[in-house]
Protein backbone atom coordinates (compact mmCIF):
# COMPACT_ATOMS: atom_id res chain seq x y z
CA UNK A 1 0.00 0.00 0.00
CA UNK A 2 1.37 3.41 -0.99
CA UNK A 3 1.85 5.75 1.90
CA UNK A 4 0.10 9.20 1.85
CA UNK A 5 3.46 10.97 2.05
CA UNK A 6 4.64 9.25 -1.13
CA UNK A 7 1.40 10.19 -2.93
CA UNK A 8 1.78 13.81 -1.79
CA UNK A 9 5.38 13.90 -2.97
CA UNK A 10 4.42 12.52 -6.38
CA UNK A 11 1.59 15.03 -6.71
CA UNK A 12 3.86 17.91 -5.74
CA UNK A 13 6.41 16.89 -8.34
CA UNK A 14 3.71 16.70 -10.99
CA UNK A 15 2.45 20.14 -9.99
CA UNK A 16 5.95 21.65 -10.15
CA UNK A 17 6.50 20.07 -13.57
CA UNK A 18 3.16 21.40 -14.86
CA UNK A 19 3.89 24.90 -13.58
CA UNK A 20 7.39 24.91 -15.07
CA UNK A 21 5.92 23.75 -18.36
CA UNK A 22 3.37 26.55 -18.45
CA UNK A 23 5.63 29.30 -17.16
CA UNK A 24 8.41 28.38 -19.58
CA UNK A 25 6.25 28.68 -22.72
CA UNK A 26 7.76 31.94 -24.00
CA UNK A 27 5.50 32.53 -27.01
CA UNK A 28 2.31 32.08 -24.96
CA UNK A 29 3.59 34.42 -22.26
CA UNK A 30 5.26 37.11 -24.41
CA UNK A 31 3.12 37.19 -27.55
CA UNK A 32 -0.45 38.40 -27.62
CA UNK A 33 -3.11 36.90 -29.90
CA UNK A 34 -2.58 39.79 -32.36
CA UNK A 35 0.27 41.98 -33.55
CA UNK A 36 0.82 45.25 -35.42
CA UNK A 37 1.93 45.11 -39.05
CA UNK A 38 3.05 48.32 -40.79
CA UNK A 39 2.41 48.50 -44.53
CA UNK A 40 3.76 51.34 -46.69
CA UNK A 41 3.07 51.77 -50.40
CA UNK A 42 4.20 53.87 -53.30
CA UNK A 43 1.91 56.46 -54.89
CA UNK A 44 0.63 54.02 -57.55
CA UNK A 45 -1.16 51.91 -54.94
CA UNK A 46 -4.38 53.68 -53.92
CA UNK A 47 -5.58 51.54 -51.06
CA UNK A 48 -4.54 48.52 -49.00
CA UNK A 49 -6.65 46.09 -46.99
CA UNK A 50 -5.74 43.01 -44.96
CA UNK A 51 -7.99 39.97 -45.25
CA UNK A 52 -7.49 38.41 -41.82
CA UNK A 53 -6.88 41.59 -39.84
CA UNK A 54 -8.98 42.69 -36.88
CA UNK A 55 -9.80 45.74 -39.00
CA UNK A 56 -10.07 45.40 -42.81
CA UNK A 57 -8.09 48.58 -43.42
CA UNK A 58 -6.26 51.30 -41.53
CA UNK A 59 -9.21 53.74 -41.57
CA UNK A 60 -10.33 52.16 -38.30
CA UNK A 61 -7.03 53.03 -36.69
CA UNK A 62 -6.13 56.24 -34.94
CA UNK A 63 -4.93 59.07 -37.25
CA UNK A 64 -1.60 59.20 -35.39
CA UNK A 65 -0.84 55.63 -36.47
CA UNK A 66 -1.44 55.46 -40.24
CA UNK A 67 -0.42 52.42 -42.26
CA UNK A 68 -0.69 50.12 -39.22
CA UNK A 69 -2.90 47.03 -39.22
CA UNK A 70 -3.77 44.66 -36.39
CA UNK A 71 -3.54 41.05 -37.56
CA UNK A 72 -4.14 37.78 -35.76
CA UNK A 73 -1.24 35.48 -35.05
CA UNK A 74 -2.04 32.31 -36.93
CA UNK A 75 -0.62 29.58 -39.16
CA UNK A 76 -2.64 30.94 -42.09
CA UNK A 77 -1.17 33.07 -44.87
CA UNK A 78 -1.58 36.81 -44.49
CA UNK A 79 -3.53 38.08 -47.52
CA UNK A 80 -3.07 41.71 -48.56
CA UNK A 81 -5.24 43.39 -51.21
CA UNK A 82 -3.64 46.31 -53.09
CA UNK A 83 -6.03 48.50 -55.07
CA UNK A 84 -4.65 50.00 -58.29
CA UNK A 85 -6.15 52.19 -60.98
CA UNK A 86 -6.19 49.15 -63.27
CA UNK A 87 -7.64 46.71 -60.76
CA UNK A 88 -6.53 44.78 -57.68
CA UNK A 89 -3.41 42.81 -56.82
CA UNK A 90 -3.22 40.17 -54.07
CA UNK A 91 -0.07 39.58 -52.01
CA UNK A 92 0.26 36.50 -49.82
CA UNK A 93 2.73 36.39 -46.92
CA UNK A 94 3.47 33.19 -45.05
CA UNK A 95 3.88 33.33 -41.25
CA UNK A 96 7.05 32.30 -39.44
CA UNK A 97 7.77 30.99 -35.98
CA UNK A 98 8.28 34.02 -33.75
CA UNK A 99 11.44 34.85 -31.84
CA UNK A 100 9.61 34.21 -28.55
CA UNK A 101 8.98 30.61 -29.64
CA UNK A 102 12.70 30.05 -30.23
CA UNK A 103 13.46 31.54 -26.80
CA UNK A 104 12.25 28.22 -25.44
CA UNK A 105 15.59 26.73 -26.44
CA UNK A 106 16.96 28.46 -23.33
CA UNK A 107 14.87 26.11 -21.16
CA UNK A 108 15.85 22.99 -23.14
CA UNK A 109 12.80 23.30 -25.38
CA UNK A 110 10.32 22.45 -22.63
CA UNK A 111 8.11 25.45 -23.42
CA UNK A 112 7.80 24.33 -27.03
CA UNK A 113 5.54 21.52 -25.85
CA UNK A 114 2.98 24.12 -24.77
CA UNK A 115 3.59 26.63 -27.55
CA UNK A 116 3.34 23.97 -30.26
CA UNK A 117 -0.46 24.04 -30.07
CA UNK A 118 -0.83 27.81 -29.66
CA UNK A 119 -1.29 30.34 -32.50
CA UNK A 120 0.88 32.77 -30.51
CA UNK A 121 3.94 30.88 -31.73
CA UNK A 122 3.48 32.45 -35.18
CA UNK A 123 4.25 35.94 -36.38
CA UNK A 124 4.81 38.12 -39.45
CA UNK A 125 7.37 40.77 -40.22
CA UNK A 126 6.35 44.08 -38.71
CA UNK A 127 7.34 46.24 -41.68
CA UNK A 128 6.40 45.86 -45.37
CA UNK A 129 6.68 48.11 -48.39
CA UNK A 130 4.65 47.53 -51.56
CA UNK A 131 5.71 49.04 -54.87
CA UNK A 132 4.28 48.62 -58.36
CA UNK A 133 6.87 47.77 -61.02
CA UNK A 134 5.41 47.32 -64.50
CA UNK A 135 2.42 45.09 -63.71
CA UNK A 136 3.85 43.29 -60.65
CA UNK A 137 3.87 44.17 -56.96
CA UNK A 138 7.35 44.24 -55.42
CA UNK A 139 7.46 43.38 -51.71
CA UNK A 140 10.26 44.85 -49.59
CA UNK A 141 10.93 45.19 -45.88
CA UNK A 142 11.18 48.98 -45.67
CA UNK A 143 10.11 51.95 -47.74
CA UNK A 144 12.90 53.79 -49.58
CA UNK A 145 14.05 57.04 -48.02
CA UNK A 146 13.06 60.07 -50.14
CA UNK A 147 15.75 62.06 -51.89
CA UNK A 148 16.75 65.12 -49.84
CA UNK A 149 16.11 63.48 -46.46
CA UNK A 150 18.38 64.33 -43.52
CA UNK A 151 18.60 62.05 -40.48
CA UNK A 152 20.71 61.75 -37.34
CA UNK A 153 22.17 58.61 -35.77
CA UNK A 154 23.69 57.43 -32.48
CA UNK A 155 26.00 54.40 -32.34
CA UNK A 156 26.92 52.35 -29.28
CA UNK A 157 29.61 49.76 -30.09
CA UNK A 158 29.77 46.72 -27.84
CA UNK A 159 33.14 45.56 -29.19
CA UNK A 160 36.13 47.83 -29.85
CA UNK A 161 39.31 46.25 -31.18
CA UNK A 162 42.54 48.15 -31.86
CA UNK A 163 45.78 47.41 -33.64
CA UNK A 164 48.30 50.14 -32.81
CA UNK A 165 52.01 50.69 -33.20
CA UNK A 166 53.99 50.99 -29.96
CA UNK A 167 57.66 51.02 -28.88
CA UNK A 168 57.10 47.41 -27.84
CA UNK A 169 55.71 46.30 -31.18
CA UNK A 170 52.13 45.67 -32.30
CA UNK A 171 49.54 46.19 -29.55
CA UNK A 172 45.97 44.85 -29.88
CA UNK A 173 43.86 45.80 -26.83
CA UNK A 174 40.07 45.48 -26.81
CA UNK A 175 37.21 47.01 -24.84
CA UNK A 176 33.41 47.54 -24.80
CA UNK A 177 33.18 51.32 -24.33
CA UNK A 178 32.55 53.68 -27.25
CA UNK A 179 30.08 56.13 -28.76
CA UNK A 180 29.46 57.67 -32.15
CA UNK A 181 27.11 60.20 -33.72
CA UNK A 182 26.44 61.11 -37.31
CA UNK A 183 24.28 62.93 -39.82
CA UNK A 184 23.15 61.39 -43.13
CA UNK A 185 22.00 63.18 -46.27
CA UNK A 186 20.19 61.15 -48.96
CA UNK A 187 21.11 62.58 -52.35
CA UNK A 188 19.36 59.55 -53.90
CA UNK A 189 16.70 57.23 -52.49
CA UNK A 190 19.28 54.44 -52.17
CA UNK A 191 22.45 56.44 -51.59
CA UNK A 192 23.56 58.91 -48.93
CA UNK A 193 26.61 60.73 -47.60
CA UNK A 194 27.48 60.48 -43.90
CA UNK A 195 29.50 62.68 -41.55
CA UNK A 196 30.43 60.95 -38.29
CA UNK A 197 32.24 61.64 -35.02
CA UNK A 198 33.20 59.03 -32.45
CA UNK A 199 35.39 57.96 -29.56
CA UNK A 200 36.32 54.62 -28.01
CA UNK A 201 38.66 53.12 -25.45
CA UNK A 202 39.90 49.72 -24.37
CA UNK A 203 39.88 50.76 -20.69
CA UNK A 204 37.03 48.96 -18.93
CA UNK A 205 37.74 48.54 -15.20
CA UNK A 206 40.47 48.70 -12.60
CA UNK A 207 43.11 46.02 -12.93
CA UNK A 208 43.87 43.93 -9.85
CA UNK A 209 47.30 42.60 -9.02
CA UNK A 210 50.74 43.72 -10.12
CA UNK A 211 52.29 44.15 -13.53
CA UNK A 212 51.46 46.22 -16.59
CA UNK A 213 48.62 46.59 -19.04
CA UNK A 214 48.27 48.29 -22.41
CA UNK A 215 45.39 50.54 -23.40
CA UNK A 216 44.22 52.17 -26.61
CA UNK A 217 42.05 55.24 -27.20
CA UNK A 218 40.69 56.86 -30.34
CA UNK A 219 38.84 60.01 -31.34
CA UNK A 220 37.83 60.08 -34.99
CA UNK A 221 35.80 61.75 -37.70
CA UNK A 222 34.83 60.20 -41.01
CA UNK A 223 33.02 60.92 -44.24
CA UNK A 224 31.42 58.06 -46.18
CA UNK A 225 29.19 57.36 -49.13
CA UNK A 226 26.73 54.54 -48.41
CA UNK A 227 24.63 52.39 -50.73
CA UNK A 228 21.33 50.85 -49.61
CA UNK A 229 21.14 47.27 -50.86
CA UNK A 230 18.01 45.56 -49.55
CA UNK A 231 18.24 45.59 -45.76
CA UNK A 232 21.97 46.44 -45.82
CA UNK A 233 23.77 49.79 -45.87
CA UNK A 234 27.32 49.50 -47.24
CA UNK A 235 29.61 52.52 -46.88
CA UNK A 236 33.13 53.58 -47.82
CA UNK A 237 35.12 56.78 -47.35
CA UNK A 238 37.90 58.52 -45.42
CA UNK A 239 38.70 58.71 -41.71
CA UNK A 240 40.80 61.08 -39.58
CA UNK A 241 41.83 59.68 -36.20
CA UNK A 242 43.63 60.72 -33.05
CA UNK A 243 45.20 57.56 -31.61
CA UNK A 244 46.74 57.02 -28.18
CA UNK A 245 48.58 53.93 -26.95
CA UNK A 246 49.68 53.79 -23.32
CA UNK A 247 51.25 51.38 -20.85
CA UNK A 248 50.28 51.66 -17.21
CA UNK A 249 51.79 50.17 -14.06
CA UNK A 250 49.66 48.08 -11.71
CA UNK A 251 50.43 47.80 -8.01
CA UNK A 252 53.90 47.76 -6.46
CA UNK A 253 55.84 47.38 -9.72
CA UNK A 254 58.75 49.25 -11.24
CA UNK A 255 57.20 52.27 -12.94
CA UNK A 256 57.36 51.81 -16.70
CA UNK A 257 54.46 54.09 -17.68
CA UNK A 258 54.72 55.36 -21.24
CA UNK A 259 52.44 56.51 -24.03
CA UNK A 260 52.50 57.24 -27.75
CA UNK A 261 50.00 59.45 -29.58
CA UNK A 262 49.61 59.93 -33.31
CA UNK A 263 47.29 61.43 -35.89
CA UNK A 264 46.21 59.03 -38.61
CA UNK A 265 44.58 59.36 -42.03
CA UNK A 266 43.02 56.34 -43.69
CA UNK A 267 39.85 54.71 -44.92
CA UNK A 268 36.46 54.08 -43.35
CA UNK A 269 34.27 51.08 -44.20
CA UNK A 270 30.91 50.28 -42.66
CA UNK A 271 28.17 47.68 -43.02
CA UNK A 272 24.80 47.88 -41.27
CA UNK A 273 21.83 45.53 -41.24
CA UNK A 274 18.44 47.16 -40.64
CA UNK A 275 16.57 45.31 -37.89
CA UNK A 276 13.64 47.72 -37.64
CA UNK A 277 12.68 51.15 -38.89
CA UNK A 278 15.16 52.91 -36.59
CA UNK A 279 17.36 50.12 -35.19
CA UNK A 280 20.44 48.63 -36.89
CA UNK A 281 23.27 46.21 -36.23
CA UNK A 282 26.57 47.22 -37.78
CA UNK A 283 30.33 46.96 -38.04
CA UNK A 284 32.90 49.72 -38.63
CA UNK A 285 36.44 49.15 -39.90
CA UNK A 286 38.88 52.07 -40.12
CA UNK A 287 42.43 51.29 -41.23
CA UNK A 288 44.96 54.11 -40.81
CA UNK A 289 47.76 54.16 -43.40
CA UNK A 290 49.38 57.59 -43.00
CA UNK A 291 50.52 59.27 -39.76
CA UNK A 292 52.37 62.52 -40.56
CA UNK A 293 53.54 63.08 -36.96
CA UNK A 294 54.94 59.56 -36.51
CA UNK A 295 58.59 58.50 -36.94
CA UNK A 296 57.24 56.08 -39.57
CA UNK A 297 54.59 58.10 -41.48
CA UNK A 298 53.56 55.18 -43.69
CA UNK A 299 52.37 52.50 -41.31
CA UNK A 300 49.24 50.41 -40.72
CA UNK A 301 46.99 50.72 -37.69
CA UNK A 302 43.27 50.07 -37.37
CA UNK A 303 40.14 50.48 -35.30
CA UNK A 304 37.34 47.88 -35.53
CA UNK A 305 33.93 48.22 -33.84
CA UNK A 306 30.68 46.26 -33.79
CA UNK A 307 27.42 47.29 -32.14
CA UNK A 308 24.04 48.96 -32.55
CA UNK A 309 22.94 52.15 -34.25
CA UNK A 310 19.75 54.17 -33.80
CA UNK A 311 18.78 56.39 -36.72
CA UNK A 312 16.53 59.22 -35.62
CA UNK A 313 13.21 59.97 -37.36
CA UNK A 314 14.02 61.77 -40.56
CA UNK A 315 13.86 65.51 -41.18
CA UNK A 316 12.20 65.84 -44.56
CA UNK A 317 12.33 68.82 -46.92
CA UNK A 318 8.93 67.70 -48.21
CA UNK A 319 6.02 65.51 -47.09
CA UNK A 320 6.58 61.76 -47.31
CA UNK A 321 3.51 60.09 -48.84
CA UNK A 322 4.70 56.48 -48.68
CA UNK A 323 3.23 55.84 -45.20
CA UNK A 324 -0.42 56.56 -45.80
Amino acid sequence: MTRPSAISLTGARALVFALSLCLSSCATLLNGPAMNVHIATDEKIKRVSVENGLYPDNTAREPKDPGTYIVRRDHETLVIHAQLDSGEKIIRIKPHLSAAFWFNLDNYGIGMLVDMTKPERYGYRRWYYLALKDTAIILRRFAPVPKGTVSFSLSLPLINAFSLNSPEGRSSPEGPIGVGAGVDYFYKTNRYISLSLGAATSVFADHIGVGYYNTANIIFSSIRISHVVGSFDLGYGLSFSGLLWSKATIGDTVNMDRSVSSFGIGFSFSAQYQLSRYFRLGILYQPTLFSPDSPQPISYQHYLAAGFTWRWPQIRPFTLTAYK
